[in-house]
Parts: structure tokens; C-alpha cells; sequence
């Protein structure tokens, strides 16, 4: 740090005659700045910091400690990092975003905003934090597809027609930061038809079990009407769907902010606060196009996303399948389990930043690409499933999609 000596003020404050007698010492102030004072050789400058020739810290600057998230002033920016060391006169901060892969040393008074990591391993105190967005629908919405959606047809007319909207709003988010490397994942097809009348089911099963438990008779959901079977698809808000991959939760969470502030946004829910039972995470948003259709748009990390797609979504549906029917429990314990590990590591990669660049093209559906650490991590767990499900698949607990699914991840594995 580079400290300068005012003689103007220095005669100023003590007189010519005293210049001799008088030392220069650093202090901290109030607000956590730096500032050199003049005191007589061998006196304690109590007033101030100083004690003993040594700056004290401010109550901000003792607040700083190791892991924690800063912004800090470098020249004319303001950048982002983590701690990493601290010492008497400044701190060692790793940056991140746009300073990712430089280190450096800053005074305390350059540090300008200091966020605690919520525990020792976690270091994006927003991301995890439920509050960090707002929950519910936003701007009045009820979260209901416009009435044109009401048939199958309908839903996907509606959706169709703004394809291309949806599109630029990602393509310029990509666009918009590309200094990140994001990779854009879209929906080649509409969601089929089949997996429609499921999730239909699905939800009206649902809300019929928790009406029954209320105590509510002669309940009827809107989504499906079993006696006539009836669809009605303006529930559907994942019909069309596209995925930002980051390399790192850092990344996560300045495109999470950056989509908080935008009008499109008709929802927006932070799974990293809230992760699934088996420990996948991600960013799930709901965006309201011009003529009133809701598509879906997920952030996540690439090391997330490749865990789900290529292994771990297999599993789960096996999981789904057969989680409350105890004649399954150690089949549906084995498919939880297996994920639980799947996404540790996902989870890990996530947060150090570190999965391989080795995508090829950004398309992690390439049937060539694979991840052996990830495959080893499951492995195990997937060869002492093969005997239950293949006896649970013969007694009909699955449907052919959920049996082709869990026969390819078989195979993809050796």
C-alpha cells in the first residue's frame, strides 16, 4: 500500500517545531477506512485505533473472516470474490464472475460489502437463502394457462404460435452473458401428449387424496374428469421448456438475479434453498409470453444438468413409480440412494466450479457423451436394482416409458 506524507498537514495539526518529536501512524476510523495520523514518538493514539503502533480493526473489518462472500473495489470496478486470508492490513480474496481466477490483495478500506456463507462449505449465501426471491405468482397472475389452452390442441397451438419469443428471450440472455459460457438447452418437441394426460392425472389424483383427507365430498379436479375422460390443460406451464446451464452456482445466482427483475417472470421458485429429497437443486421460473402462454425456464449448472439427464432422471422415475408401495421399499431405498450420491457430487462440482469443458457442441444429450465418475458413483446402486425391477416391471408397477428409460441407463452404464 502506497502511504504518503502531508507536510502542510503535519505542520498544521503540531507546528514546525514539533515535526522531530512526531511518528506517523495508520488508524482506522469509524467506517472501517484507513487513514495515517501524526502522534509523538512513543504515544498511544487511544481516540483513534491505534495502540502500540498497530491498527486496531474497525467493527467492520473484524466481521470479515475467511469464506466470505465480498465485493471490493480494484481500480476504477467494484468486483466480486471470496475471502481466503486475512491479516493486518487487508485480505487475499479469490475473485469470482468477472474476476473468476485472479487473486488479490485488498486493504480494508476497499472491501465495501461483506456477505457470511451460510455454513463453512457454502459460500452464496443468496442462492441458498429461501428469501433471496420473492415466492408465490407475481403482478396478480393466478398461474392459470390463458383459455385457449383448455384442450391438449389448444395447448400446444397457443405455445407454438410464441416459440420463437421464447426463444429470443433466452438466445439474448445467452447472448448477454457470454462471458460465462452458458450452455442453452431447448425442448426440440412439445411435451407429447401421453406425458400430458399423466401429469393431468397425476395432479387430479393429488388434489382428490388431500380433498378426501379435508374432509371435502363429492370433490371434482379441473385437470381430469375420470368418468368422462376429460383433459383440461390449463395447468400445464411446462408444455415448452428451455434450460440455461452455468459453469457454477456463482453463475447460478447472478442469472437468478438478473431474471428476478424482469416483467416476463411469472414465478419463480429457488430449489438450491430448498433441494429435492435426494438432493437435486436447481431454478425453476415460469415465464408469461405475449399472448398470455407460460412456458418453462430452468437455471442450473452443467454438472447438475448432466447428472439428472443422462443418469440420475432414470432412477428417479423408477423411484416415483413405486416410493409408497412397500412391496417395493428396498428397490425404491436403492434408486434413492444412488441419486443422493449422483447429486452430492454434482452438487460438488457445482460449487467449486470445476466440472470438465468437455460438452460436446453444449449438447449434453450427445449419445457419445459420458461421465465416468458420475457412472461409478451409480453403478453399484443400479446393478442391485436390475432383479427387483425387472420382478416389479413383470407385475406391472411401471410403464413402458419408465421400463425403457431404466433399460437404457443399463446399458449407457457398461
Amino acid at each position: 500500500m502506497k502511504l504518503c506524507f502531508n507536510i502542510a498537514e503535519i505542520e498544521k495539526g503540531f507546528g514546525k517545531r514539533d515535526l522531530s518529536k512526531l511518528t506517523k501512524k495508520q488508524i482506522t476510523d469509524k467506517n472501517g477506512h484507513l487513514k495515517n495520523v501524526y502522534v509523538k514518538t512513543g504515544e498511544d493514539v487511544e481516540q483513534g485505533k491505534v495502540k502500540n503502533g498497530k491498527p486496531e480493526e474497525s467493527a467492520g473489518v473484524a466481521a470479515i473472516a475467511r469464506g466470505d462472500t465480498v465485493q471490493f473495489k480494484s481500480g476504477d470496478k467494484v468486483l466480486e470474490g471470496v475471502v481466503t486470508d486475512k491479516g493486518k492490513m487487508g485480505v487475499t480474496i479469490n475473485g469470482t464472475g468477472e474476476a473468476k481466477g485472479i487473486q488479490y490483495h485488498v486493504a480494508y478500506a476497499d472491501v465495501k460489502k461483506v456477505e457470511k456463507p451460510v455454513n463453512e462449505s457454502d459460500k452464496i449465501r443468496p442462492l441458498m437463502d429461501k428469501n433471496a426471491i420473492s415466492a408465490g405468482w407475481r403482478n396478480g397472475f393466478d398461474g392459470m394457462q390463458p383459455k385457449s389452452c383448455d384442450t391438449i390442441e389448444g395447448l400446444k397451438a397457443t405455445i407454438n404460435a410464441v416459440r420463437g419469443e421464447f426463444s429470443n428471450i433466452t438466445e439474448g440472455v445467452k447472448k448477454q452473458f457470454s462471458s460465462l459460457n452458458p450452455i442453452l438447452l431447448k425442448r426440440g418437441e412439445l411435451k407429447g401428449d401421453d406425458r400430458i394426460k399423466e401429469k393431468l392425472r397425476e395432479d387430479a389424483k393429488e388434489k382428490t387424496e388431500k380433498a378426501a383427507e379435508a374432509g371435502i365430498k363429492d370433490f371434482k379436479p379441473e385437470e381430469y374428469d375420470a368418468a368422462t375422460d376429460t383433459y383440461h390443460c390449463r395447468s400445464i406451464r411446462d408444455c415448452d421448456g428451455h434450460t440455461l446451464c452455468m459453469k457454477s452456482i456463482d453463475d447460478v445466482e447472478k442469472l437468478m438475479q438478473y431474471f428476478d427483475k424482469q416483467p416476463y417472470v411469472a414465478r419463480m421458485k429457488n430449489n438450491f434453498a430448498k433441494p429435492s429429497p435426494v438432493g437435486y437443486s436447481d431454478i425453476n421460473m415460469n415465464i408469461k409470453l405475449s399472448n398470455g402462454a407460460i412456458v418453462e425456464l430452468q437455471l442450473n449448472t452443467t454438472a447438475n444438468m448432466v447428472a439428472k439427464e443422462r443418469y440420475g432422471h432414470a432412477m428417479y422415475e423408477v423411484y416415483r413409480a413405486i416410493e409408497s408401495n412397500p412391496k417395493y421399499k428396498q428397490l425404491a431405498d436403492i434408486m434413492g440412494e444412488g441419486q443422493k450420491k449422483l447429486y452430492k457430487m454434482s452438487n460438488e462440482y457445482s460449487a467449486k466450479g470445476n466440472y470438465p469443458d468437455d460438452v460436446p457442441n453444449g449438447n449434453i444429450y450427445d449419445p457419445n457423451y459420458k461421465h465416468e465418475p458420475y457412472a461409478n458413483a451409480i453403478r453399484d446402486y443400479v446393478n442391485q436394482a436390475i432383479p427387483m425391477f425387472k420382478e416389479a416391471a413383470a407385475n406391472g408397477a411401471f410403464n413402458a416409458k419408465t421400463i425403457k428409460n431404466f433399460q437404457h441407463l443399463i446399458d449407457y452404464l457398461k
